[in-house]
């Protein structure tokens, strides 16, 4: 954890030994790994999402456009809010 200090000579996180998981893939687990990421390397020297200057980082401008859809729902539902207030107060006016 970044800021945090474990005391000297222990970790953050102490499990006990059966608690740990060790990762140990075969060989062919760790082949098709290899052979994922070179073909992820190679998507992304062609990919224009990669290689356009104007668009460094993807996961900049897909935030951007997931903090838009989000903002035009808040937007949507404070209009819907307002309306339902009005038609409360219209029922009420009928009402009493």
């Amino acid at each position: 954890m970044p800021g945090v200090a474990a005391p000297e000579g222990q970790r953050l996180c102490e499990y006990p030994e059966k608690y740990r998981m060790k990762l140990e893939p075969d060989e062919n687990t760790v082949s098709r790994w290899t052979q994922h990421r070179a073909l992820f390397l190679q998507h992304m020297l062609s990919s224009h999402m990669y290689t356009n200057s104007s668009i460094h980082q993807p996961w900049n401008m897909v935030g951007r456009i997931s903090d838009k859809i989000i903002d035009d729902a808040l937007i949507k539902c404070a209009r819907e809010l307002q309306i339902q207030d009005k038609v409360l107060q219209m029922y009420q006016a009928e009402t009493c």
